[in-house]
């Protein structure tokens, strides 16, 4: 490992980015509340222009997953930064759905770009499992103060005060720039890989992962209008999805705890469940705000769960760099498509086909899965899930 991958000023800058470059997606359930509360669009709009964020997150990571070791990193971020600040501050100043749809690819495009970038910068580092968990306090930590001032957010400055806040976080990571390394790091090409995966099983990888992106990603974007379609109120839905942060940062910390001891079946298994469980309670019962917040709550801990663990079973399938490249871009062209095939779903301010949708989605991606996961020998050791 090249000794420069860990110095300090990259790790900081790199932890720091990622939170930047993912903000809007981060607290999407209520960004998209704020798009039909605030901005006056419908909630099949909604959806779509979720979409079209992710949609541009889709496009840049499979471009940096291409071009990533081609390319000079901080001019890159420079654009990606100021094309992502920009669409931001755009969006605030336009009422119609199509330029608002242009702009919130925009943004997605530039801030894809950034979080790649920052995510691999802390992969290459000698303990990406430390320095991902940094990260990722950070970003649970904004998700959770943001999620839970969104009311008084949109009370005070309004929706375009807080995509104003947005495109000032953006420009102002144009100052860590300077501390990113100039171009891709070097990383250990001798690190040790699994035997190759067959076909059946990479395919079969590829398509689970598909189908829990679609399952999560229009339950995420819509989360907090099923909340408000329940009859709670804004202030116990913005308290119950920062509480849910707290769900995340549980289903992120367990592998590092677990490690692939029990092999990964189990714990992508776990994923499912907790996924796919708040989702029945949401489609046939009366909740209050404690309940809301315990779903929501054990929704993120299956997410983050599913996604430290679907990336370490694409990385055993034997051809770590193409399984994960392919997978990640996977992952993005699922969850752009996901709030907009939620929106198709919605019946008269109601959920219960987006949640039962989402329900197959989790159980289809087990099923797909098992093949590439049930033959994983556990682990008694609890070493990193993933090579980097």
């Amino acid at each position: 490992m090249n000794r420069s991958n860990d110095s300090i000023e990259h790790i900081v800058a790199a932890a720091i980015l990622p939170v930047i470059g993912g903000a809007a997606f981060i607290i999407q359930p209520g960004f998209v509340q704020g798009l039909v509360s605030e901005k006056g669009f419908t909630e099949q709009q909604a959806g779509l222009l979720a979409s079209a964020e992710v949609a541009g997150f889709a496009v840049s990571t499979t471009l940096l997953a291409v071009l990533a070791t081609r390319l000079p990193w901080r001019p890159v971020l420079y654009v990606a930064l100021l094309l992502c600040g920009a669409a931001h501050a755009g969006s605030g100043l336009v009422a119609e759905f199509e330029w608002f749809a242009i702009l919130r690819f925009l943004a997605g495009l530039g801030a894809g770009a950034v979080l790649s970038i920052g995510w691999a910068t802390l992969g290459a580092t000698s303990k990406p499992d430390r320095n991902f968990g940094v990260n990722l306090v950070l970003t649970l930590t904004f998700a959770a103060i943001v999620l839970y001032y969104i009311p008084q957010i949109f009370q005070t400055i309004g929706f375009a005060g807080l995509l104003g806040l947005l495109s000032a976080m953006a420009i102002g990571g144009v100052g860590l720039v300077p501390l990113m390394p100039a171009r891709a790091p070097d990383v250990n090409p001798g690190a040790p890989q699994a035997p190759r995966a067959g076909p059946t099983k990479r395919l079969g990888a590829q398509i689970a992962v598909a189908f829990y992106f679609i399952g999560i990603g229009g339950v995420w974007a819509y989360l907090a209008l099923i909340g408000l379609a329940k009859g709670l109120s804004q202030e116990e839905v913005a308290s119950g999805l920062a509480i849910a942060q707290i769900g995340g940062l549980v289903g992120a910390i367990l592998p590092v705890v677990a490690g692939n001891r029990f092999g990964r079946w189990v714990f992508l298994a776990l994923a499912a469940v907790t996924s796919a469980a708040p989702l029945v309670v949401f489609a046939n019962y009366s909740i209050d705000g404690q309940v809301y917040a315990l779903c929501a709550s054990a929704l993120n801990f299956g997410f983050n769960l599913a996604q430290v663990y679907i990336l370490s079973l694409l990385a055993g399938l034997g051809d770590r760099t193409r399984d994960v490249t392919v997978g990640t871009a996977v992952q993005w062209v699922a969850t752009a498509v996901a709030p907009a095939l939620a929106s198709t779903m919605i019946v008269d301010g109601e959920y219960d086909t987006v949640l039962w949708g989402a329900i197959a989605a989790f159980a289809l991606f087990l099923v797909c899965a098992t093949p590439a996961a049930w033959g994983d020998a556990p682990r008694r050791s609890s070493g990193p899930l993933v090579e980097h």
